[in-house]
C-alpha cells in the first residue's frame, strides 16, 4: 500500500499575493479532472504558509484554480486576468509544484465637490457598467472632507456617478456622472486595473432643484401594495396606496404597482417622462394578466410543457430582469418581457405567438424577444418541430495535436441584423480534443476555440473571425476547429 501510495501523482503549490509575494492563507483552490463526459472538480483551503497539496491523482489533464475575496480569480496559465486557464498535463508519477499569484481587484476613489470645490459629506458614489442601460456594480459613500473610495472593481471600463443629495433648503446636488455630466451619453468612461487604484475621480455635481413624483394607486387589493419607481440607472420601491418618490432627475421613468394576494394578484403599469414636480399621479390596478401556454408540435398535437422550457425576464429602464421559466396558469406583472424557448431533446421551438399581447421584436423562436404585456389573460402559444441540430469535431494545435480542456464557444447569430439572438454556449474538450453540442435550433451560428479569452462578447466573435456555419434540422454536422491564438 506504500509503494502504491508513492507512486501516485501529485500536484503542490503555494497561493500568494502578487504584489508583495506574502502567502495567502485559506485560498480556495480547485482542481478539476478533465473527463470525455465532463470536469470533475475538487477543493481545498490554503494553509497558513499559503501552501496546498492534492495527493493520489491518477494521469491526465487537470484545471488548475484559486478564489479569494477582493482578489481576481486566477486559473493556472491563463494569459489574461478573465482568460480560460490552460490544464495540467500530468504523468503517472508527476508532483509539480505550482507558484499561483493573486491580484487584488481594483479600486476607483476621488472627492465629490461643491462649487468652490469644497468635499461634500456622506454623498452616495455609484461605479456602473458602461452599457445600455448602466448596470450598478458598486457604490461607495464619501466622508467627512468628501473623498470615497470603491474597492474590489474588476478590471475593465466603468461610469462613476454621484448621487443626489439636498444640501440646503433650497439647492441640491444633482445626480452627476463624472467628470460633470448629468447625462448618461455625456458621462466619461474610466478604466480600472488589476493592483491599481484609479484616482482623482473627481466629480463636480449640477447644482439645481431635484424633482419630486407622488400619487396614489386606486381599485381592489386584497394584500400589501408596493411601488417601483424604475429610471435607467436602476430601481426603488416603497409602500402604497399613497406613495412618494424624491431627490430624482428630469427623465423617462417606468412606474409598477404590485399587490400579490391569495387569491388573485393586481397590478399596474405606467410609462411618464418627468420634467418638474408631478402629484397626483393616478395607477389603476388590474388583474395582473395571467398566461395561458400552450404548447404543440407542428402537426397541433400537444406536447408535456415539461419537455420545453420557456423563459421569461423582466425588461425595463433598468435592463433585464433574471430569467424565470414560466408555466401555464403564471402571473406576469404589467409591463415589458423578454420571452425565449429552448431547444429540448431532439424538439427545437420553430415559433412563439401571442394573444392579448403586443409583441415588440421579432426574432428566431429561441432568442429574447420582446413583449408588452397588460391586462387580461394571455395566450401564448408555441410551435415545436423534432429534429434539433448537433454540431460536434476535434480541436487541434498548429501541428496537427489534439488540445485537451480547450474552451469552445457557440453563439447563435443572425447575420442579416449582426446580433447575437441567445446567451453564449460554452463547452470543453475531452481528453482527445473533441467537443459536442446538441439539441440546437436550426440556424445561424459562429463558433471559436481559445485560451485567449473567456465568454467572448459579439465584438470578440467577430475580431477573432470566429467560423460561421449554418445547422440544419435532424443533421449532425462535423466541424473541426483549429485553436484560435493572437497572432
Amino acid at each position: 500500500m506504500a509503494a502504491a501510495v508513492s507512486e501516485a501523482a501529485t500536484i503542490r503549490g503555494v497561493v500568494l499575493d502578487h504584489y508583495t509575494g506574502r502567502p495567502l492563507a485559506g485560498t480556495l483552490v480547485s482542481l478539476g479532472m478533465i473527463q470525455a463526459n465532463g470536469v470533475v472538480t475538487v477543493s481545498v483551503r490554503t494553509a497558513s504558509n499559503g501552501q496546498f497539496v492534492f495527493p493520489q491523482l491518477n494521469a491526465g489533464a487537470y484545471l488548475l484554480s484559486a478564489a479569494r475575496k477582493n482578489y481576481a480569480l486566477l486559473k493556472y496559465g491563463q494569459k489574461f486576468w478573465n482568460s480560460p486557464g490552460v490544464p495540467v498535463v500530468l504523468a503517472d508519477e508527476g508532483a509539480p509544484y505550482i507558484d499561483l499569484r493573486l491580484h487584488r481587484l481594483g479600486a476607483v476613489t476621488g472627492s465629490v465637490w461643491d462649487e468652490n470645490e469644497i468635499g461634500i459629506a456622506e454623498q452616495e458614489v455609484y461605479a456602473y457598467r458602461p452599457s445600455r442601460p448602466p448596470v450598478l456594480l458598486a457604490r461607495g459613500r464619501t466622508d467627512d472632507r468628501g473623498v470615497y473610495r470603491i474597492g474590489s472593481l474588476s478590471p475593465g471600463p466603468y461610469l462613476v456617478r454621484a448621487g443626489p443629495k439636498q444640501l440646503d433648503e433650497e439647492t441640491a446636488a444633482l445626480p452627476t456622472f463624472f467628470p460633470n455630466a448629468t447625462a448618461v451619453d455625456d458621462a466619461r468612461i474610466i478604466d480600472v486595473g488589476l493592483d491599481q487604484q484609479t484616482e482623482d475621480i473627481n466629480i463636480r455635481p449640477a447644482l439645481g432643484k431635484t424633482l419630486t413624483l407622488s400619487g396614489d394607486v386606486v381599485g381592489q387589493c386584497e394584500g400589501r401594495i408596493s411601488v417601483s419607481l424604475i429610471s435607467d440607472i436602476g430601481q426603488t420601491t416603497v409602500s402604497g396606496p399613497h406613495f412618494t418618490f424624491d431627490e430624482l432627475s428630469p427623465g423617462p421613468f417606468e412606474l409598477v404597482a404590485d399587490c400579490p394576494g391569495a387569491r388573485n394578484s393586481y397590478g399596474a403599469f405606467q410609462r411618464l417622462q418627468l420634467y418638474r414636480d408631478t402629484d397626483k399621479v393616478s395607477m389603476q390596478l388590474g388583474l395582473v394578466p395571467t398566461i395561458q401556454l400552450s404548447i404543440e408540435d407542428e402537426a397541433g398535437k400537444s406536447i408535456d410543457p415539461r419537455l420545453v422550457s420557456v423563459m421569461a425576464r423582466r425588461k425595463d429602464l433598468a435592463g433585464e430582469g433574471s430569467p424565470q421559466r414560466l408555466r401555464d396558469g403564471m402571473s406576469l406583472l404589467p409591463g415589458r418581457w423578454d420571452l425565449s424557448v429552448g431547444a429540448s431533446g431532439n424538439l427545437y421551438p420553430v415559433s412563439i405567438y401571442g394573444v392579448g399581447v403586443e409583441n415588440l421584436e421579432r426574432a428566431r423562436a429561441d432568442a429574447w424577444s420582446e413583449f408588452l404585456i397588460l391586462r387580461g389573460r394571455i395566450g401564448l402559444k408555441v410551435t415545436m418541430a423534432s429534429g434539433a441540430a448537433t454540431v460536434h469535431g476535434r480541436v487541434t494545435k498548429a501541428l496537427g495535436d489534439p488540445t485537451v480542456g480547450a474552451p469552445v464557444y457557440l453563439e447563435a447569430f443572425d447575420p442579416t441584423l449582426n446580433k447575437r439572438l441567445v446567451d453564449l454556449r460554452k463547452t470543453l474538450t475531452g481528453p482527445r480534443g473533441e467537443y459536442r453540442f446538441a439539441g440546437l435550433t436550426p440556424g445561424s451560428y459562429r463558433i471559436v476555440s481559445s485560451f485567449e479569452f473567456d465568454d467572448p462578447d459579439e465584438r470578440t466573435m467577430e475580431a477573432v473571425q470566429a467560423s460561421t456555419i449554418v445547422l440544419e434540422s435532424a443533421k449532425d454536422r462535423a466541424q473541426d476547429l483549429d485553436l484560435y491564438s493572437r497572432p
